[in-house]
């Protein structure tokens, strides 16, 4: 299981290597010739929306009025092959920009059907999960400036960093069977952590683009952390730009409050498409 000193480590060099890759050159202008036109970024008012699919696994544990589960490696691909998906793993991410500032906006959303055979419970000798259904939604809400830009005869690379919030809802419904009796457990997890965090971006004159986004975040949670590298292909069509692309994410929480507790990654591929008007 991942621990806060090992997300802690993670993420300090992340920003160093974002920070030294930004510092490699100073900001310059070139001529791109033909081919894919780059965007000078403090001259962009941009509006981008983003839907993608996520397919996380999951490790780590749950626990819901003292009955502690625990996941092991439980992907989201399987529970659609078994039929235990109620809502499937949907992220929709909208960005706004005008000069060096922008706003970025996302949601995910997920319903899980978890059946006994996907987790362990550990709460005692006599007792046994018959199941376990909840629902997630995770929201972020950041504000981003441009601190460094640097533009090469290929590249347009520009480091930002992101100050906002994360906020977090589980309704998780556990049923328990203890002996001969059976017992329901129905809570509602939610909590909001302050956040801060990175991003670093390049865009090719072929139109390959890719980004590398880190955050830690905590208030309502005792840590948090997540981590996103995507990769994609951009075209120019004539209302707006279309970019497919496939990449991965990671998200790391470390929460409790009285008998409720999450200690959990979810971690996994993704892919998606994003307008740009």
């Amino acid at each position: 299981m991942v621990r806060c000193g090992q997300v802690l480590q993670v993420l300090k060099g992340v920003a160093v290597a974002l920070v030294l890759m930004c510092l490699a050159g100073p900001v310059q202008a070139a001529d791109l010739g033909d081919g894919y036109e780059l965007d000078t970024f403090p001259e962009k008012k941009r509006f981008a929306v983003v839907p993608y699919f996520w397919a996380p696994f999951f490790n780590g544990s749950m626990t819901v009025n003292n009955q502690r589960v625990e996941f092991n490696g439980i992907n989201v691909l399987e529970l659609i092959s078994d039929g235990e998906l109620s809502f499937p793993p949907f992220v929709l991410a909208g960005e706004w920009s005008h000069g060096p500032w922008g706003v970025m906006l996302d949601t995910t959303i997920l319903g899980l059907e978890f059946a006994r055979d996907d987790f362990n419970l550990r709460s005692g000798p006599v007792s046994l999960a018959a199941g376990l259904d909840y629902d997630y939604v995770l929201s972020h809400a950041n504000l981003n400036y441009d601190f460094f830009e640097r533009t090469s005869a290929n590249w347009h690379t520009v480091f930002e960093g992101h100050l906002g919030l994360r906020y977090t809802y589980y309704r998780a419904a556990l049923n328990v069977s203890i002996g001969p009796l059976e017992r329901d457990f129905d809570e509602t997890l939610t909590w909001v952590d302050g956040i801060v965090g990175a991003r670093l971006s390049g865009a090719h004159v072929d139109g390959w683009n890719y980004r590398l986004y880190a955050d830690i975040g905590t208030g309502g949670a005792d840590i948090s952390a997540q981590g996103l590298a995507v990769l994609g292909k951009q075209w120019q069509l004539d209302r707006f730009d279309l970019e497919v692309f496939g990449g991965y994410r990671a998200l790391y929480q470390d929460w409790s409050s009285g008998n409720d507790a999450v200690d959990l990654t979810s971690h996994g591929p993704l892919a998606g498409l994003r307008f740009t008007f």
